[in-house]
C-alpha cells in the first residue's frame, strides 16, 4: 500500500506540473493551482479495490482530500465479492463522506434459470446498503462460458435484463470489457511495460497464448 500512496502522490504531482504549465498566463502571472495546494484540493480517486476492514489507506486519504469509489469486483485475485461488499459497507458506514462502493455481481451461476432474478435480488439488496453503481469484470467475455461452451460476451441477450434494470434506475455501470490490444501480442512486443508484467504473471488471460478463444475485435464490437 506504501508503493502505491507513493505512485498516486507522484503521479497527482505530476499532474500539478502539467497544470501549472497550461494555466501559465502569458505575463508569467503565477498559476491557479501549486504543489502547496495539493492537500486543499478536492480530488477523486474513482477506481479502488480496498478487500480489507483496515481503514488506514481511507485515513490517509481522507487526510489528501480525496474521495473514493471502492469497487467490488468478480474476479479470482481479490477475495469473494460476498466478503468485499461485507468491507465495503463497513467503511461507508463510517466514512460517509469519503468513500462510496460500486457493486458487482455473479456469473457462476449462469445457466441456471433464476440467475437474472437472483442477479436483480442481490444488486437490490446491495443498493439499499449503499452501492452506488455496478462493475462488470472481463470474465465476461474472457473466462464466462455456457452450458455449451460457448464464450459469452457482454452483448449476450441474458444479460439485457440486468442492464435494462440498472438503466431505468439510474445506475450508474462500470465495465472491464476486454482487453487492450496488448494481449494479443507477444511480450516482447507489448508496448506498455505494465502490461508485460500483467499478462507474464496472467498468462491464462494473454489471449497471445491461446490463439483462436477470442480476438480484440471481438471484444469490441460485443
Amino acid at each position: 500500500m506504501r508503493n502505491f500512496k507513493k505512485f498516486r502522490y507522484l503521479s497527482l504531482l505530476g499532474l500539478l506540473v502539467v497544470l501549472q504549465s497550461c494555466l501559465q498566463k502569458k505575463n508569467s502571472e503565477p498559476a491557479f493551482y501549486t504543489v502547496a495546494d495539493y492537500r486543499s484540493v478536492k480530488k477523486f480517486d474513482a477506481h479502488v479495490h480496498i478487500v480489507t476492514g483496515d481503514t488506514a489507506f481511507i485515513q490517509h486519504s481522507e487526510e489528501d482530500n480525496f474521495r473514493l469509489l471502492n469497487i467490488n469486483v468478480d474476479a479470482p485475485s481479490v477475495p469473494p465479492f460476498e466478503e468485499q461488499r461485507k468491507f465495503s459497507i463497513q467503511h461507508i458506514k463510517f466514512f460517509p463522506d469519503d468513500i462510496a462502493y460500486a457493486a458487482t455481481f455473479s456469473v457462476k451461476d449462469w445457466d441456471k434459470d433464476d440467475w437474472q432474478e437472483q442477479t436483480i435480488a442481490y444488486l437490490n439488496d446491495s443498493f439499499s446498503k449503499g452501492a452506488i453503481a455496478v462493475k462488470i469484470w472481463k470474465n465476461v467475455g474472457m473466462d464466462l462460458r455456457d452450458k455449451n461452451g460457448n464464450l459469452v460476451m457482454i452483448d449476450n441477450p441474458r444479460f439485457d435484463t440486468i442492464l435494462n434494470y440498472l438503466a431505468k434506475n439510474n445506475i450508474p455501470l462500470i465495465g472491464h470489457l476486454g482487453e487492450p490490444k496488448n494481449c494479443w501480442l507477444p511480450i516482447d512486443e507489448m508496448t506498455v511495460n505494465d502490461y508485460k508484467g500483467y499478462y507474464r504473471n496472467n498468462p491464462q488471460y494473454h489471449m497471445y497464448l491461446h490463439p483462436g478463444i477470442t480476438s480484440y475485435e471481438d471484444q469490441v464490437n460485443a
